[in-house]
């Protein structure tokens, strides 16, 4: 066998493996490790200390704090599992935030845990990727890994954090196939996106164990823990989309879209330029509001929409010498398209999956391709699309940095929800112990995650809660005099104020005639319909 200098092998700033057919070269394996290690930890260290900033400056939203009521309403684990039949998500990150809601009265540890999730996958990508270290730095700080995933607290940060599992075990999955699966078991349950994303994994490993049957000479997994791990997958699969199935008086999202409608065409394609431009617009209601899909940038629009959909085109040809990984990108993605387009349009969160697949696929090229492909990976024009890849990708976490620089801004400088800001005033003019009506319920819950109450009335629903059940029964559409009669209507101990907690502005007449005092008008936020207005009922 011939026996590579250290300058062959590390031909490159980035430091690649050169294959033999049979083995990987790897000089001087424990400085480098070392010094990897290193370098992971300090971009771990930077990204929680500027993490912990901007989260600091981030007020909770109603999304957020729905999951931490769930966890804290629920007797057990059985419990949690019927409540959480509405949420249309799996119910892991519920599981993980119980613990959390027995030793605190405030969701802030929700906060740091989220966070401490998306260091360690900062870390590990750091650590075990194979990109080079200009573009691990600017993927860390991107704004779907800093800011969707890290200092919004939600279960799409869990998501990643698999994902990241999932890549770095990838590599070693015929010796260590059983701890794959019960990683994907785990990301099977945290998000319904996850689960389209675990059942394309799941098709790679088999398809590519039928290829190894094809080609004896590839490492292949043993009969035994191939199979128990297939079923560990298909079991996850399985109980996850048990969990996510809609029940049958569900009032959110039960149609699906399967003949061509061009509005949700459009939706679709907006989702991919969402999802690999993420840049948002500057201002108030900058979240969820991509610039390139402005309308008032309708050309650039169209170029930005090309631009994307030829960068997939060129990725999925250029896989082509990496079948599994090719296979992975072309279907996930399709996957990610058809369920944008058939059943929910999604926000920027949802369509960050798809430029996590771009990540994922390329990862998975470049850690460990057949070795049969190993001459056609050292030809020309191999070379020549990996570099051009290895730039493109540069040049769109760059971008992404950007994306999350302006969203963090944005962040410090106005409040993400007025909902904490409610729940101070209300607990500073003596209302801990008062009657509280929201409406709308789901707005009004999120005043729920600082306040001292436990619960509100929600007069369109006709019921006492505290996280919102999406059922048809909140549907009911009530007139503000509806409103205001049930608030009357309710049993309360004499001498206990009545405070009606709205997300719009009643008629002067309407608070003129049923002698309301308004109390505060709370607005400005990034949230658009989190604004509220109090009135106080005599």
């Amino acid at each position: 066998m011939r026996q590579y200098t250290y300058r062959e092998v590390y031909h490159r700033p980035r430091r690649q493996w050169i294959r033999s057919p049979s083995v990987f070269i790897q000089p001087r394996p424990f400085l480098h490790s070392v010094k990897s290690d290193r370098f992971s930890v300090l971009i771990a260290v930077a990204f929680l200390v500027v993490g912990a900033f901007v989260m600091a400056h981030h007020e909770l939203w109603r999304d957020e704090v729905q999951a931490w009521l769930l966890a804290r309403d629920s007797a057990s684990a059985i419990d949690l599992l019927a409540r959480q039949k509405y949420e249309g998500h799996p119910v892991l990150w519920q599981l993980l935030l119980m613990p959390l809601t027995r030793a605190f009265r405030t969701p802030v540890p929700m906060q740091i845990l989220n966070l401490l999730v998306a260091t360690a996958t900062v870390y590990l990508f750091a650590r075990w990727s194979p990109f080079t270290r200009l573009q691990k730095v600017l993927f860390s700080f991107g704004y779907f890994p800093f800011y969707e995933y890290a200092i919004i607290a939600r279960n799409y940060g869990l998501s990643l954090l698999l994902l990241t599992v999932f890549c770095c075990l990838y590599p070693r999955r015929h010796r260590h196939f059983v701890l794959l699966a019960l990683t994907l078991f785990l990301l099977c349950h945290t998000h319904v996106l996850s689960v389209i994303l675990v059942m394309v994994l799941f098709a790679s490993l088999c398809l590519e164990r039928l290829l190894t049957k094809v080609s004896p000479d590839e490492p292949h997994c043993d009969r035994l823990p191939f199979y128990a791990g297939c079923t560990v997958i298909a079991l996850g699969i399985v109980t996850a989309v048990l969990q996510v199935m809609p029940p049958p008086d569900s009032g959110t999202l039960r149609r699906w879209q399967f003949g061509f409608d061009y509005d949700a065409l459009s939706r679709t394609a907006k989702a991919l330029i969402g999802g690999y431009l993420p840049v948002p617009t500057i201002g108030l209601h900058y979240w969820n509001n991509p610039l390139l899909l402005d309308d008032r940038l309708l050309p650039i629009n169209r170029f930005a929409g090309l631009a994307v959909l030829g960068y997939v085109v060129f990725v999925f040809a250029g896989l082509r010498r990496h079948p599994i990984a090719m296979f992975v990108f072309g279907v996930g993605t399709a996957g990610l398209l058809a369920f944008f387009y058939a059943k929910f349009s999604g926000y920027a969160r949802h369509h960050g999956f798809l430029f996590l697949w771009l990540v994922v696929s390329t990862w998975m090229a470049q850690s460990n391709a057949p070795a049969a492909l190993a001459a056609q990976a050292a030809s020309a024009g191999r070379e020549r699309w990996a570099r051009a890849l290895s730039a493109s990708l540069t040049l769109l976490f760059g971008i992404h940095v950007a994306a999350a620089g302006i969203a963090s801004i944005q962040e410090y400088r106005f409040p993400f929800s007025t909902a904490p800001a409610v729940a101070e005033y209300l607990h500073q003019h003596g209302h801990d112990e008062s009657l509280l009506v929201g409406h709308a319920d789901a707005p009004a819950s999120a005043i729920l995650g600082s306040s001292a109450q436990r619960q509100f009335y929600y007069p369109q629903s006709k019921r006492w809660g505290s996280y919102i059940i999406w059922d048809r029964r909140r549907r009911t559409k009530i007139t503000d005099q509806e409103i205001i009669d049930a608030a009357r209507a309710l049993s309360r101990p004499s001498g206990q104020q009545l405070v009606l907690v709205l997300s719009h502005r009643l008629q002067e007449g309407t608070v003129r005639d049923n002698q309301l005092k308004e109390l505060g008008n709370f607005a400005g936020d990034v949230v658009t319909n989190e604004t509220f207005r109090l009135y106080l009922l005599d």
